[in-house]
């Protein structure tokens, strides 16, 4: 069996335990997205989702982020890993938006990486989840599960998303990059994974001893 054949054989399963595979993160708006990406880096989505709806509250807009001082955000997000960094990428980014983009946050992969804070995995997060373009988005879950699954042979990120191009139509790109997600999160995760309840076991090719030792990401 190839891996392509592979790979169709696991996204199958996928579909069945995660059917609806939504984004976890929670917006309204290109610009709530953005924010959120980036309070996410390093922390749990559940965190972020508690945060977020007092932060636009106070900062509804870019306009309104621009303009803001560290020391006003930081007490707005002081629960979430790199609080200070965090605080300076969220004004930089609305400042260089507003300045260098006329206010509308960009629509392509170039343009959001020139963005403080905003590497090459939350710019494809905001291009599938914001502006429905076809995107994998390649987070510490689905690095470790393609490893596990052996469907990415790749130790980085971006030869990780290059390998998960070729096996995935483009038009899946968006839902089956959530998939592996979700299966990261819920199922194969870092420290114990529970390979007892995963529905892809018996075509994982990592026995689970060995699951710490590929765990890279």
């Amino acid at each position: 069996m190839t891996r392509k054949e592979r790979f169709a054989e696991i996204s199958k399963q996928l579909e069945l335990t995660f059917p609806q595979a939504e984004y976890e993160l929670h917006f309204q708006s290109p610009y709530q997205l953005l924010v959120a990406i980036t309070l996410a880096a390093r922390c749990t989505d559940q965190l972020v989702n508690e945060l977020t709806p007092s932060f636009f509250l106070l900062y509804p807009t870019l306009q309104a982020l621009s303009s803001a001082s560290q020391e006003k955000l930081l007490p707005l997000i002081a629960p979430v890993t790199h609080a200070e960094a965090k605080a300076q990428y969220l004004i930089d980014a609305a400042k260089a938006v507003m300045e260098r983009f006329n206010g509308k946050i960009p629509t392509n992969e170039i343009d959001l990486m020139k963005l403080p804070g905003i590497g090459r995995k939350s710019a494809n997060a905001l291009l599938a989840h914001a502006f429905g373009q076809p995107a994998i988005v390649v987070d510490t879950h689905v690095a470790r599960v393609s490893q596990r699954l052996k469907i990415a042979s790749s130790n980085t990120p971006d030869g990780i998303e290059r390998e998960l191009t070729h096996l995935i139509d483009r038009q899946r790109w968006i839902v089956e990059s959530n998939r592996l997600t979700l299966l990261g999160r819920r199922i194969c995760t870092y420290y114990a994974p529970q390979c007892n309840l995963c529905p892809v076991a018996k075509i994982c090719q990592t026995p689970i001893e060995e699951n710490h030792q590929l765990s890279l990401f």
